[in-house]
């Protein structure tokens, strides 16, 4: 007896929500469109002393379909469809058509207009917890732009199947397709001491550099079609107070859509676009880049955070092909606990491929390379709003055909230590980051050898 029971309460549950999807022939004559809205039950008074339509047991309750003029709202009293619902057994609409226990009017429509769409729903009517209709309802009901109702139907598949992590997958992923437009901005303001700032090389002498920036990023996210776009923007000028010739001002712009996977992936493929320029006196052309990014970004409880690879075009101006490059990069972020609750490891290997163009730059040499780097960042927490923690850095670049038709060898390798601090709310709403780090990198080529220290602060705001 208490199985029949549970077996009828889940079918009245599916009824209900079908009755939530409702999707109703619409043409021409006699056809009528019957929307569901949520408000609030006091619309729902006049009906009071009504049975309660949910103790319908019938799974078949929609089989009688014929009725016409009726153009008011059907209305449901709460978003959730499956808490405290108590609807009427009739609803009086506005031509004095009646929706009751035993049959809900729908005005009828020739065969050959009724879509595929309506075909499946009217089938799943007569078997809600079919898996295979449900399913292909809402991806109809997706394909046709109807987000809401294919959101319902996904709804319906967790309950159907609570242990097929797919259904909730994909209402996951409408759920953030129904957001309203969303955009971020972050402003970073950062100042620079260099004790050896031109990087000269070794018993050549040092020369200190300081330096202030500003980066902006606007990142907004909306619904276009069916699908997410993200578009990123991005200006950063770096101001060199004893060289003017060094200021570097950049521009990009990345724009692509988001995808989800099942297994909780996030991917954004994007068009890369890049302008700089140097001195900022002159403004002198430095380089144009145009390209292709995949941004891949883990949704799970996993150490492997991102992965991202780009592949673009660099084209120098002034400059003969000995620089100009195609350019493949793979970085990846990797993030886990350190030796304490309140301590982060992060390590973020990268490899680079610089195809620089046959021929000589402007200095007599090429700049083909390939280039593998790991930086890793413990943080600890001392205090609710400070962490600390060491860095460091290795990177190897590998030249070949460094000077074309010479025999000029050529590798660097580049070794940075440091340490990071970050500071909230000292500043309320903005984050402090302070950083020394000692650099040195040792090259086959000796002018291309030099040592230097850094300090760095940055202010960051989020709007």
């Amino acid at each position: 007896m208490l199985i029949r029971t549970a077996q009828s309460f889940q079918i009245t549950l599916f009824v209900i929500s079908l009755i939530v999807m409702l999707p109703l022939v619409t043409s021409s004559g006699s056809a009528i469109d019957l929307t569901i809205e949520f408000i609030n039950s006091t619309a729902l008074a006049k009906c009071g002393g009504c049975e309660n339509l949910y103790r319908k047991q019938n799974a078949n309750i929609f089989e009688k379909l014929d009725a016409s003029g009726a153009e008011d709202y059907l209305q449901v009293p709460s978003a959730n469809l499956f808490n405290d619902i108590s609807l009427p057994v009739e609803f009086q609409l506005a031509q004095n058509t009646t929706i009751s226990r035993n049959e809900i009017t729908i005005a009828s429509a020739e065969k050959t207009n009724i879509s595929e769409m309506r075909v499946v729903f009217l089938k799943l009517m007569k078997n809600p917890t079919n898996i295979e209709l449900n399913s292909l309802y809402a991806n109809l009901a997706e394909q046709n732009g109807k987000l809401n109702k294919a959101l319902v139907t996904y709804e319906r598949l967790v309950l159907l199947e609570p242990n097929n992590i797919k259904w909730e997958n994909h209402v996951k992923r409408l759920r953030e397709l129904s957001q309203p437009p969303e955009t971020t901005i972050a402003a970073v303001y950062g100042v620079r001491f260099d004790r050896n700032g031109p990087l000269n090389a070794d018993n050549i002498g040092n020369r200190a550099g300081y330096n202030t920036s500003l980066v902006l990023t606007l990142n907004h996210k909306r619904t276009i079609g069916g699908h997410k776009y993200q578009a990123t923007g991005q200006y950063f000028t770096d101001y060199n107070i004893t060289a003017p010739a060094s200021d570097l001002y950049l521009g990009a712009f990345q724009i692509g859509p988001l995808f989800k996977t099942l297994d909780n992936w996030q991917i954004r493929p994007a068009l890369l676009l890049e302008r700089s320029l140097l001195n900022r006196h002159e403004h002198n052309s430095l380089s144009q880049s145009m390209g292709t990014v995949f941004n891949f970004v883990n949704l799970k409880k996993s150490p492997i955070k991102t992965i991202d690879v780009s592949l673009y075009y660099v084209d120098f101006y002034d400059e003969s092909p000995g620089k100009d490059a195609f350019v493949w990069t793979g970085t990846s972020g990797i993030e886990t606990q350190g030796f304490g609750k309140d301590s982060t490891l992060i390590l973020s290997p990268s490899i680079t491929y610089n195809k620089a163009q046959s021929g000589i730059g402007s200095d007599g040499f090429r700049d083909q390379y390939y280039e593998v780097e790991i930086n890793l960042a413990y943080s600890r927490e001392l205090t609710e709003n400070f962490e600390l923690g060491p860095t460091i850095s290795y990177r190897y670049r590998e030249f070949m055909d460094y000077k074309p038709g010479g025999n000029v060898p050529r590798n660097d390798r580049n070794y940075i230590l440091g340490f990071e601090t970050s500071l909230t709310e000292w500043i309320p709403g903005v984050i402090i980051l302070g950083a020394y780090t000692w650099e040195r990198n040792k090259s086959l080529l000796e002018g291309n050898t030099y040592t230097n220290h850094s300090i760095a602060m940055n202010f960051i705001k989020l709007f």
